[in-house]
């Protein structure tokens, strides 16, 4: 292997390594702003630059794309013991258009040395919603997500790494970090239905179209988030789904988009506990 492609081998490493670290700092609740990572690699004429997105660069501009209409949700979670590993499987849905997508992962039990990584979950499951749902983003929204975050005074990946290292944000067992809510998977089947191009300009189907009435929508609550906010649990989890989906079956018409929006969240595992009881208040109000 040449110099230059043990380089950017070292490069993509420490990116996940950095990601990592965002994962376990936003189960934390803290607002992350580190968007982009950018390392620098040796070339046979100087250097050139790598750059990557990071976990909180990827729910910006899913963000974005939320309040053009396409909310991605992450209606399904595996998890998967295999022996030394946990491998995880996440299906992300943009719940307009109802196009999905599956994005995977693979998380060691263990750190080098042999302890017991508690992050382990958490870090799978967030890798595995985090490949899934850039699936749906088009490379120009990342691009132009890169040069507006650029514009805003970027900081670099090695410039964050001796930041997090100073700071003491590298893993450690027995860290304290909240549970990560698990959807219980739901099967389901998709009639024939109409197609439209999707915002990448891939043709799909089309999923239940309508609207809540201005009403009903006034009803939902968002109650506040701090950084000692409660996570919803894995069970308000599974009956929003549920409330949702037998909503969808018997009105034409799925509120986990409207539920998403409100909360401004992309997926419904990052309800706070207040939140999702919320949703569910409003989910029984309006059958």
């Amino acid at each position: 292997m040449s110099d230059e492609k043990a380089e950017e081998q070292q490069a993509i490493v420490k990116m996940e390594a950095l990601d990592e670290l965002q994962i376990v700092e936003d189960l934390k609740g803290r607002i992350l702003q580190q968007f982009f990572y950018e390392f620098k690699v040796g070339t046979k004429g100087g250097t050139r630059e790598i750059v990557g997105i990071s976990w909180a660069g990827i729910k910006h501009i899913a963000s974005k794309l939320m309040a053009q209409g396409h909310a991605i949700s992450v209606p399904e979670i595996k998890v998967d013991d295999v022996g030394d590993y946990l491998r995880v499987l996440a299906r992300a849905k943009d719940t307009y258009t109802g196009e999905e997508r599956w994005g995977a992962s693979e998380q060691p039990k263990a750190f080098e040395g042999g302890a017991r990584n508690p992050f382990a979950l958490p870090l799978a499951v967030s890798k595995a919603q985090r490949n899934a749902i850039k699936q749906f983003i088009p490379e120009i929204a990342i691009q132009e997500a890169y040069k507006e975050w650029k514009k805003k005074g970027a900081v670099s990946a090695e410039e964050m790494e001796a930041q997090e290292t100073t700071k003491g944000l590298s893993p450690t067992p027995g860290a304290n970090i909240p549970p990560v809510a698990i959807a219980t998977p739901v099967n389901e089947t998709s009639p024939e239905e109409p197609r439209q191009k999707t915002l990448a300009g891939q043709e799909t189907t089309m999923g239940p179209k309508g609207h809540l009435s201005a009403e009903k929508l006034d009803k939902l609550e968002s109650p506040g988030r701090t950084s000692f906010s409660r996570g919803s649990t894995n069970d308000q989890v599974f009956m929003i789904t549920a409330m949702c989906r037998k909503y969808q079956k018997d009105f034409g018409y799925d509120p986990m988009g409207d539920i998403l929006a409100k909360n401004k969240v992309m997926v419904l595992t990052n309800l706070t506990f207040d939140q999702a009881e919320a949703a569910l208040k409003w989910l029984e109000s309006l059958t």
